[in-house]
């Protein structure tokens, strides 16, 4: 049993709340922060700024293709395409934020700071002394990472 098409009543509803979703969409990525700790120390052009932009122009693009394609015959690939895109973002922030925790360390004020894997020979010593862990390594040379870890890493 196939649905009707919208009545022209309707169609001109339909197109502006399509519009209205991708508005919303293109003005929160540049309004939203990104989940967890800025790693960006206040640059100006991020990484997570550009894939905002990014985000807005997939949403203009795939809003455009909604337009063409939103035929009943086509929902069966709407919907795995949207379950598709929600799992991958879900995966994609899971990822994101088991690899925050692993390439950042958390100091004793609670401030996070990207770490490398390669100590200097300073704190290797120092680690030779009992301070092995990531706090202790930062707490022992005023928290800075470029004292600790090769300046090519952190």
């Amino acid at each position: 049993m196939s649905r009707s098409p919208a009545s022209p009543s309707v169609q001109p509803w339909h197109t502006m709340l399509q519009t209205a979703a991708w508005i919303c969409a293109a003005l929160s990525v540049f309004i939203l922060e990104p989940p967890g700790h800025s790693l960006s120390g206040g640059a100006v052009l991020s990484w997570t700024l550009l894939a905002r932009f990014l985000v807005a122009i997939c949403v203009g693009v795939i809003l455009l293709v909604a337009i063409a394609f939103q035929d009943q015959r086509y929902l069966r690939t709407w919907l795995v395409l949207a379950g598709a895109g929600l799992v991958t973002g879900m995966a994609l922030l899971g990822l994101y934020g088991s690899m925050v925790l692993l390439w950042t360390c958390e100091t004793a004020d609670g401030i996070r700071l990207v770490m490398g894997t390669t100590l200097t020979s300073k704190a290797q010593q120092w680690a030779a002394g009992g301070h092995d862990t990531c706090a202790d390594l930062l707490a022992g040379f005023a928290t800075d990472p470029l004292r600790v870890w090769n300046r090519t890493e952190a």
